[in-house]
């Protein structure tokens, strides 16, 4: 499983804010 996949299973995050965070763009720029 990914990661993205078990933090929905386990109802860490919603969706949309795990997208955001999984982004590989927004982790490849500087901030």
């Amino acid at each position: 499983k990914t990661v993205r996949e078990v933090a929905l299973a386990d109802h860490v995050l919603p969706a949309d804010e795990l997208d955001r965070l999984l982004d590989p763009m927004s982790m490849t720029e500087p901030s």
